[in-house]
């Protein structure tokens, strides 16, 4: 898919910039008191609720648009459930080698982190056909106090903890195959370096 090497400068995450891919999670702004006052509450205006997946390969880009595949879209998206899990990612660093974006057809994803530091995250859109823009590729760098939710359909890359191994909170739909999720690998890694080091 990429064949010839080159880089990306990471920029600072902000529901602005994030905006096109989901939407930005933070423990900032507004807050109430909560658990008697022991506690305060930061509401996420997010909604992980089942989405309707009748059109989610028109949507998402269709990859190889034929009746067998939006079959095996359909009859997963029938089995779905929201699925809870604690991602434990070892640390990277920076530059940081990207060799493969993936999207899940059927749900958003929610990431927060439960511990750690810094996180990388990257995202593009879609092509006419389907296909990853890596030519319109941002990378974004997270704070410990920052999630994200991912768009259906959007092209991502895994997640990459900095500077120490974290604990990241998932939630997605899924089927429990294939179709939770397409990766595309690269044909040569895309270089992600740090905005403070540019």
């Amino acid at each position: 898919m990429t064949s010839a090497l080159r880089t990306i400068i990471a920029t600072p995450l902000a529901a602005q910039n994030f905006a096109p891919f989901g939407q930005l999670i933070e423990a900032l702004g507004d807050s109430s008191e909560a658990n008697q006052g022991r506690a305060q509450r930061f509401d996420a205006p997010i909604d992980m609720a089942r989405t309707d997946v009748t059109n989610a390969i028109g949507s998402a880009g269709a990859t190889a648009a034929t009746a067998a595949a939006e079959a095996t879209v359909h009859a997963a998206a029938h089995a779905m459930r929201l699925h809870t899990a604690i991602y434990r990612i070892r640390r990277s660093a920076l530059p940081f080698a990207l060799n493969l974006m993936e999207r899940h057809p059927l749900s958003q994803q929610l990431f927060f982190p439960n511990s750690g530091a810094r996180f990388l995250v990257c995202a593009c859109p879609a092509l006419d056909n389907g296909e990853p823009d890596t030519g319109a590729l941002r990378a974004f760098l997270g704070q410990r106090n920052q999630g994200i939710v991912w768009r259906r359909g959007v092209w991502h890359s895994p997640f990459a903890a900095l500077d120490a191994d974290g604990d990241f909170l998932m939630q997605q739909w899924q089927c429990g195959g294939p179709a939770d999720c397409e990766e595309r690998p690269f044909d040569a890694p895309i270089m992600i370096a740090d905005c403070a080091v540019s």
